[in-house]
């Protein structure tokens, strides 16, 4: 039991630095030609969903969202509101790969 959580902060230890550089980063969906969506809040790693039963993905497939888009991809409100599930999956999985040198 003791090992099986040395293993898990291990992990998390190993993205730290990984997370950090993208919360350097600018908010994956700043426009400066659409002022109406403006970034509000410092930028959040995001990290794709649909593991199931409310599960992370890895470290290695977070991305940058200020706290206002990442409230409401989550919420499906404002720029994802009229986005369903297949969708915002797809854009997820590009975001992901768009950011996994990062």
């Amino acid at each position: 039991e003791c090992h099986r959580h040395l293993a898990v902060d291990r992990r998390l230890h190993r993205f730290e630095h990984r997370l950090m550089r993208i919360r350097r980063l600018a908010c994956c969906l700043w426009m400066p030609i659409d002022p109406i969506d403006e970034c509000n809040g410092s930028t959040e790693a995001h990290h794709p969903t649909g593991a199931g039963m409310a599960l992370k993905s890895d470290d290695s497939q977070a991305f940058p969202l200020c706290m206002k888009h990442h409230r409401e991809f989550h919420d499906a409100k404002g720029a994802f509101a009229s986005w369903d599930k297949a969708e915002r999956k797809s854009w997820q999985a590009l975001m992901a790969l768009r950011y996994a040198e990062a």
